[in-house]
């Protein structure tokens, strides 16, 4: 494989920005561009509008957002049919990625989620002279959800009426992945759902100076409020256990979460909030029901100190060799709740796990990351 040369252009494609939609995806590719920036020349491409930030930023396919909003969905049941039939390949996104390829001559693309922009996007890298570098972080491969899921957040087994498109499409999209020079994965699990081979890279999360663990018990979840995440289960585990519990975040199921006694609810929580946040918990809580694969929240919680209680699914459950890790059944409320409480009567432990997360905090700081992109991306820095 050939390197590409020192001070060559570095494209970093997501469908959107952090600043638009800080899903755990956009917010790896926004700081990616953030820590490649002072290393060699870089451009962040993307649906979004264009959001103050010291680096270079382009904007193609912004009419996709008229179709569908990352936050609130497809505008209507036409709008939801046409951007699903884009997913596989988009013809107009491709024309609008060639033409600023070309225009910027990268050396190396990197892209992260494409949702709505297609692979497409890697076709018109190559055509521009561009090897193409791929970070999955989901099952969009395989799935047009991207998650492999119900709408309730369960496990679909691909037996739904939407999986015989899944099965159609997912033909597309992988007939264009020998375009792509590296396949990058935050999991090894997602690897190996996909099918696929290529390094794997952490997600990474900023690493505070340590604080001492409050004294008070108190479970955290930080996280779109979703059926997939597991936030009906969560509420009725803290009710059994006794123990209190602050959200944040957004989503349909934010009326649940209001509603739900002893839950304080804290809305969506930009970086300062978050920190806030991990420096009060006791605990962080992944609940997930749905296939997760390496959820940023969880790399925050251990360079915060924060010991996690996950659901045994998906790639959530190769975390638990970091050792700061509580796996329990997913879906089982029962099971959490017995979890919450044995860890608000057990100091000791909670101790344990909070000295294995401090111990392992330099492996997800910004540093290592951006040394294994620069890696990946072709070169040693």
């Amino acid at each position: 494989m050939t390197a590409c040369p020192r001070g060559g252009l570095v494209a970093v494609v997501s469908a959107y920005s952090a600043a638009d939609f800080p899903g755990g995806a956009e917010r790896l590719a926004w700081e990616e561009v953030r820590l490649l920036a002072p290393e060699r020349p870089v451009v962040f491409v993307n649906t979004s509008a264009v959001a103050p930030a010291p680096f270079t930023q382009v904007r193609i396919g912004a009419w996709l957002r008229r179709l569908h909003d990352p936050r609130t969905g497809a505008s209507s049941p036409f709008a939801k049919a046409l951007f699903h039939g884009l997913l596989p390949f988009n013809p107009v996104a491709f024309i609008e990625a060639l033409a600023v390829f070309r225009r910027l001559r990268p050396s190396v693309v990197h892209t992260h989620n494409l949702v709505g922009l297609s692979p497409s996007v890697w076709l018109a890298a190559r055509l521009a002279g561009a090897r193409v570098v791929h970070t999955h972080h989901d099952l969009s491969l395989l799935c047009q959800r991207a998650t492999m899921t119900r709408k309730d957040g369960y496990p679909c087994g691909q037996r739904s009426a939407v999986c015989a498109v899944c099965r159609a499409t997912r033909v597309v999209k992988r007939a264009q992945t020998p375009l792509l020079a590296r396949e990058l994965f935050p999991s090894r699990w997602l690897r190996a759902r996909l099918g696929r081979s290529g390094e794997i890279v952490r997600p990474f999360a900023s690493v505070p100076p340590p604080v001492e663990p409050p004294d008070v018990f108190s479970v955290l979840f930080l996280g779109r409020l979703t059926p997939s995440k597991g936030v009906a289960v969560l509420l009725e585990a803290v009710s059994r256990a006794g123990v209190t519990l602050t959200v944040a975040g957004e989503g349909p199921l934010e009326p649940a979460v209001r509603a739900a006694q002893g839950v304080t609810f804290a809305g969506f929580a930009d970086d300062q909030a978050r920190a806030r946040l991990l420096a009060q918990a006791g605990v962080v809580v992944i609940p997930s029901v749905g296939p997760e694969v390496a959820p940023l929240v969880f790399f925050e919680a251990l360079a915060a100190g924060v010991p996690a209680i996950l659901s045994d699914v998906g790639g959530l459950s190769e975390l638990a060799e970091f050792g700061s890790a509580i796996l329990v059944p997913a879906g089982n409320a029962e099971a959490l709740a017995e979890a919450l409480r044995g860890l608000a009567a057990d100091p000791a432990h909670r101790d344990r796990l909070r000295v294995a997360a401090l111990a392992r905090r330099d492996e997800v700081s910004a540093e290592r990351f951006r040394d294994e992109v620069l890696r990946t991306l072709g070169e040693e820095r």
